[in-house]
């Protein structure tokens, strides 16, 4: 999917009243089947045993056969570990690392 983002002109001062936007960029926004394999690379060797790599692989799986429930209930799961673990096995950056890599997926499966 595409998005056109609208942004003003650079300059120092601020923009007159009634001035128009003066640019557009268009984004891609990252499907789900290109968020899937970082959160399963950057799982690996993080957390408790393989349990975490596990679940990360199980969530690219489902994303990849197009089982968009399973992969957002393991999602769930995947957070709940991720939050179990932080400050545990995982340091605060991993947790949120990961953190954000699966709800940014979660977002683009539209859980």
């Amino acid at each position: 999917m595409a998005v056109r983002c609208w942004s003003p002109a650079v300059s120092e001062s601020p923009r007159p009243a009634g001035q128009t936007l003066a640019s557009a960029e268009l984004f891609t926004l990252a499907t789900p089947a290109e968020l899937a394999p970082p959160l399963a690379d950057h799982t690996v060797g993080m957390g408790p045993g393989k349990a975490p790599a596990h679940m990360a692989a199980g969530i690219q799986s489902a994303v990849n056969a197009g089982q968009t429930a399973r992969a957002c209930a393991q999602i769930t799961g995947y957070l709940a570990l991720v939050k179990a673990q932080t400050g545990e096995k995982l340091t605060p950056e991993q947790a949120n690392q990961l953190t954000t890599e699966a709800t940014d997926l979660e977002d683009a499966l539209d859980c």
